[in-house]
C-alpha cells in the first residue's frame, strides 16, 4: 500500500499541472479507501465472509463477462488500421474509414 504515499507525484506524472489539485486528489482518493475500509469492516461483521466472498466473486466474474464482451464487440466493429500513408500531409492517413 506504499503506493498511496507517492500518489500525489503519480498524478503529477499523469498531466496533472497544480500541485494543490494533485494532493487534493491524493486526499480524496486517501478519504475514500478508508471510507470503503470501514464499510468493509461492518460489512464483515454484518453479513459475513463467506457470504461477502462469494457475492464479490459472483460480481468480479460477471464483470469479467462484460469486460471480454466489450473488447471483442470493440474488435469485431473497428476498422482496421494499416500503416501504408497514401499522403503524409493528411491529418490521419492511416485509417482509411476515419478519414
Amino acid at each position: 500500500m506504499q503506493c498511496s504515499y507517492y500518489s500525489a507525484t503519480i498524478l503529477q506524472m499523469s498531466g496533472i499541472r497544480d500541485d494543490r489539485l494533485a494532493i487534493w486528489l491524493s486526499w480524496s482518493t486517501a478519504l475514500t479507501n478508508f471510507l470503503f475500509t470501514l464499510l468493509g469492516v461492518w460489512l464483515v461483521e454484518r453479513v459475513g465472509r463467506r457470504k461477502l466472498t462469494l457475492g464479490s466473486l459472483m460480481g468480479t466474474c460477471a464483470s469479467l463477462v462484460l469486460l471480454a464482451v466489450g473488447f471483442l464487440l470493440a474488435a469485431l466493429h473497428t476498422p482496421p488500421v494499416t500503416f501504408h500513408p497514401s499522403d503524409p500531409a493528411l491529418a490521419n492517413s492511416t485509417c482509411v474509414k476515419y478519414q
